[in-house]
């Protein structure tokens, strides 16, 4: 479902603004889509996969992913938000 946008003015503090600028440019995104995206994280509790994503701790040594399609998919957001679970897919 699309909702419709409406414009308005907000008045950020000039170093939060750069902050913005900054990540909008090395996420490839609009100044937009970061303002939206972090109301939406801390007004409406939503988290996108861009901020999953960005938790993600960098991988010591590449691996892969042992799944199965009769794989619950709580499982698999289990070993994304707790990679270094023994216990995890990942079975580090």
């Amino acid at each position: 479902m699309n909702t419709p946008m409406i414009r308005t003015t907000v008045t950020l503090p000039e170093d939060l603004l750069f902050i913005i600028k900054k990540r909008a440019l090395k996420e490839k995104r609009t100044m937009n889509e970061i303002v939206v995206e972090s109301i939406q994280f801390n007004v409406l509790g939503k988290q996108t996969s861009s901020q999953v994503a960005s938790k993600l701790p960098p991988s010591k040594t590449a691996g892969t992913i042992q799944m199965s399609k009769s794989m619950p998919i709580e499982k698999v957001f289990d070993a994304i938000k707790n990679p270094y679970d023994k216990k995890s897919i990942f079975g580090r």
